[in-house]
């Protein structure tokens, strides 16, 4: 079973280039903005960083919410925080990098969970989802209303 709506939400590359170092600057600023306004749910960040309408928003928010158990997002949230908030040898705030993956095995052989590494050579974070529905591999904005479905 995947997400229902999946051309109309954002896909793996939207998510990836969501948190991308060419785009930490500015995903930082719409993290801080949603979590000061104490309002913040699983996936906002990622729909105000794409720029979803509110229809795109609902489904988007739906979506995620029927798919990742409270315990998986806070977990992912965790790290996304973790990373935005990431302080250097210094002490001053460097927000770094967070890859996502979905698919793969977990090596104890449970069939669902996440991974989160931590690589301070990069530094940046590594999520691996593995069991759970994965968004297409292509942009959102790249995808036409009459595409076919991508294989993953």
């Amino acid at each position: 079973m995947g997400f229902a709506y999946r051309k109309q939400i954002p896909g793996k590359a939207d998510i990836n280039e969501t948190f991308s170092k060419k785009n930490l600057t500015r995903t930082k600023k719409l993290y801080e903005k949603l979590a000061k306004s104490g309002q913040y749910r699983f996936g906002d960040l990622t729909a105000s960083f794409c720029g979803l309408d509110q229809n795109q928003e609902n489904v988007w928010l739906k979506e995620v919410a029927d798919f990742y158990p409270p315990d998986v997002q806070r977990e992912i949230i965790r790290t996304i925080d973790a990373a935005l908030l990431h302080k250097d040898d210094k002490g001053a705030e460097v927000p770094v990098p967070v890859e996502f993956r979905w698919g793969g095995e977990l090596s104890d052989g449970k069939t669902q969970g996440i991974r989160a590494t931590y690589d301070p050579s990069g530094p940046s974070y590594l999520i691996e989802i593995v069991g759970y529905p994965s968004p297409l591999r292509s942009l959102l904005s790249a995808r036409g209303a009459g595409d076919a479905e991508e294989a993953d």
